[in-house]
């Protein structure tokens, strides 16, 4: 599928208790009650994380398509990892959005809640 981006996958599970890990994750919906209670119901699951990714790659926002853990993704919003069965994985973060000389460089944190 060509609208599959080539994605560069990094496990950093390792540095799940590192507290120089970034903590802030990014439901943006511009309300700022909602946001603030969302980002925290999504901060206080990262304490559940099995796994942490740092995926890369140039195209569209959504790196759909990409496997970790034998999941597929299907979309990621509003700080949110879905599956492309539809199932709730895991939190990210945006480390860049639409970056670097082409606008279209991408950078994401993924934080997998799954056993």
């Amino acid at each position: 599928m060509s609208n599959i981006p080539k994605v560069t996958v990094t496990d950093i599970s390792e540095h799940l208790d590192n507290a120089a890990l970034p903590r802030k994750l990014g439901a943006r919906l511009g309300l700022e009650k909602q946001d603030t209670r969302i980002n925290s119901i999504l901060k206080s699951m990262r304490k559940f994380s099995t796994r942490a990714y740092v995926l890369e790659w140039e195209g569209s926002r959504s790196p759909r398509g990409t496997m970790l853990d034998g999941l597929e993704i299907g979309w990621t919003q509003n700080g949110v990892v879905r599956t492309s069965g539809n199932e709730d994985v895991g939190t990210y973060e945006r480390i860049i959005d639409q970056g670097g000389e082409s606008g279209r460089e991408q950078k994401m944190l993924i934080f997998i809640h799954k056993p």
